[in-house]
């Protein structure tokens, strides 16, 4: 698996978030995505954390992650404790950490759904679309390990459309009052 931070959001977040780190499995052709206050190394392992999880969720367990060579000692003690091998990416060699192509993808996704939004719709509220981006992402790409199979389906499970249909981000709706709360 590789990771990699984006860099600073143009808007500020409601919550504090400024970054958002990207992570990368390479069998299961996943990105997924975790906001970040900022770039310290307290706010990047608990972001590593929340990831981590949700790939062990997923019964995913990698065994080993590549990363920046910026990486704290602290950063590093974190990844031994989940049983994880680490690889530092060489100093301008940024192209060999394949999250910086998932960045890209996920950025690509990010700014098209954003550029999508309408008018009336904050966007200091931006870190609360990233489960529906990573979501989006995830339908679109197929796994590696399974090539047959969307990875959104190696992270969460089948997703049934008839039950649960996709809706553009962010788009204005207009839904009724339930008939008790509607006036005469």
């Amino acid at each position: 698996m590789y990771t990699d931070q984006t860099g600073t959001f143009p808007t500020h977040s409601r919550k504090g978030n400024w970054y958002v780190m990207i992570l990368c499995n390479i069998d299961s052709n996943i990105i997924i995505s975790e906001p970040m206050k900022n770039r310290t190394s307290g706010e990047m392992i608990r972001a590593y954390r929340v990831l981590m999880l949700r790939l062990k969720s997923a019964g995913i367990k990698p065994i080993k992650h590549v990363l920046d060579n910026e990486a704290s000692s602290e950063f590093k003690e974190e990844i031994k404790k989940h049983d994880m091998t680490y690889k530092l990416v060489p100093k301008g060699m940024h192209r060999r950490n394949i999250a910086e192509k998932a960045i890209q993808t996920w950025k690509s996704h990010a700014i098209g759904v954003l550029s999508g939004l309408p008018a009336s719709f904050l966007l200091f509220m931006w870190d609360e679309l990233l489960p529906q981006l990573d979501m989006q992402i995830n339908l679109l790409r197929f796994s590696n390990i399974m090539p047959k199979v969307c990875a959104w389906t190696i992270l969460a499970g089948a997703h049934d459309f008839n039950h649960h249909p996709i809706a553009p981000l962010g788009i204005e709706m207009q839904m009724p009052e339930q008939v008790e709360k509607q006036k005469s």
